[in-house]
């Protein structure tokens, strides 16, 4: 008999997507059926979701206050995954806005509900991701059959709340820390999980340290024994620069000199003379963790070096503010496009010669998986996810790194980058080396089936 697995999420990609999860929850879930896991997916019904096929279940289910909530189903065509969508008019906004204690709990507690109503399928585990969904292993609590996986995307958003709002909706909090009338989703989740996930093994022993822990470093060490670090993968049928039918010149690891056409096609597209400098970009939300103001600080320097960039995002109104003046400041050198489209991310990996990461943190960090797959070389700051895909002091070198969050370690990186630039045939090693590793779930999908197996006392 297949595992079940219920896959419980706040995003998936490509119906509802702000970040990565939403790129893991529609990814990982296929990989994973097609090693035979019978994996579903429970997301909300937000109101700007728009998926054909949709199909309304019989199951019956009602909220704490006698409300019907209906539950609609699909099936992605080409893996067959399953995909559960519960409407409720507390789901009518967008993922992110309104009161998202209000829209969180009530999501944890419906889906808590639907999953032990429906008899036609129950899952042996239950794998819930982010403080989004961090209530449902307490609620779960009781049920010892169905284990409980909790992957820890980001540990600085923990959704803290009022134990009031709880009691309001009738959850019973007699087992649950509070703190200040407040409880911690992602406290609880550490707490009544049978095993705790993160999405790379260096972000698995960043969390149990003050630094990184946001708080919960105590918490994550009386349960030590259960933290495991698995890295994230990529959808490479997506992201495929040799199918890629955004890009003016498609090419692979074999013909990647066929790429350049696409920085001179990118180059024309921001409106830059061409040139032989190094082009590096960054797709990026404008936030504190993404490292914006040590690139702020540092745009003055790097483009003294020679140096063009083009950064893609938003986020942060200050961050955007200042950029937007770095670019009236250096209109020959630096464009800022304030917003983002995930054409012109595609269009980017496929034309800067380098892609910057300068993050305070990263957990595990897509974007120089699809910057390697595209031939885009990676500049990081040696954190997370970041450190364990990019290396570059042997002769596997796939980009280059820098330890501290600091400007002249950053700006040391991009000087080695540089010089390395002018040496064409060296360039192109560290391109294809990035290019030929394989960056798809397939590895990773293999060791959540076998950790998937362990918790159900299979291996």
């Amino acid at each position: 008999m297949p595992t079940k697995v219920a896959w419980i999420s706040a995003e998936l990609a490509p119906f509802v997507k702000v970040g990565g999860l939403a790129d893991v929850s529609s990814a990982l879930p296929k990989e994973l059926k097609r090693l035979n896991v019978d994996v579903r997916i429970i997301i909300p019904y937000y109101t700007n979701i728009v998926i054909n096929g949709l199909e309304r279940t019989e199951i019956y289910l009602e909220d704490p206050f006698g409300e019907e909530i209906q539950i609609y189903e699909t099936k992605d065509e080409l893996s067959g995954v399953i995909i559960y969508l519960l409407k409720h008019p507390i789901f009518l906004d967008e993922p992110y806005k309104g009161d998202l204690n209000a829209k969180f709990t009530m999501f944890n507690l419906l889906t808590a509900n639907f999953i032990l109503i429906n008899k036609k399928w129950t899952p042996d585990i239950i794998h819930t991701n982010d403080w989004h969904t961090g209530l449902l292993p307490y609620l779960m609590r009781k049920h010892k059959e169905i284990k409980n996986i909790f992957t820890i995307h980001n540990i600085a958003f923990q959704g803290k709340m009022s134990i009031d709002h709880l009691k309001s909706l009738f959850i019973d909090v007699d087992e649950l820390e509070i703190s200040n009338n407040e409880v911690n989703f992602m406290k609880i989740a550490i707490g009544f999980s049978d095993q705790i996930t993160t999405v790379s093994e260096k972000y698995a022993e960043e969390i149990l340290t003050k630094e990184y822990s946001f708080g919960l470093d105590d918490d994550l060490q009386n349960h030590s024994n259960k933290v495991v670090g698995i890295l994230n993968g990529i959808d490479s049928s997506i992201y495929d620069p040799s199918g890629d039918e955004v890009l003016l010149v498609k090419y692979d690891v074999k013909n990647i000199e066929k790429r350049f056409e696409n920085k001179i096609d990118l180059l024309n597209k921001l409106e830059f003379k061409y040139s032989e400098r190094l082009l590096i970009g960054l797709t990026t939300r404008l936030y504190d963790q993404k490292g914006i103001d040590l690139l702020i600080d540092s745009i003055p320097s790097i483009i003294n070096m020679g140096i063009n960039i083009v950064v893609l995002g938003t986020g942060d109104q200050k961050y955007e503010s200042k950029l937007s003046d770095i670019e009236k400041k250096f209109p020959n050198n630096f464009k800022f496009l304030n917003y983002y489209n995930e054409k012109i991310s595609h269009q980017i990996f496929a034309g800067v010669d380098c892609l910057l990461i300068p993050s305070r943190y990263e957990p595990c960090g897509l974007t120089q998986m699809y910057a390697m797959r595209y031939g885009a070389v990676p500049i990081v700051r040696a954190t997370g996810g970041l450190a364990d895909t990019v290396i570059e002091n042997n002769s596997k070198q796939n980009g280059f790194l820098f330890e501290k969050y600091l400007m002249d370690d950053l700006i040391f990186a991009i000087n080695r980058a540089n010089k390395a630039f002018e040496n064409k045939i060296k360039w192109m090693e560290i391109q294809k080396n990035g290019m030929q590793r394989d960056w798809s779930w397939k590895k990773s999908a293999l060791k959540w089936v076998n950790l998937y197996n362990k918790n159900l006392g299979n291996d």
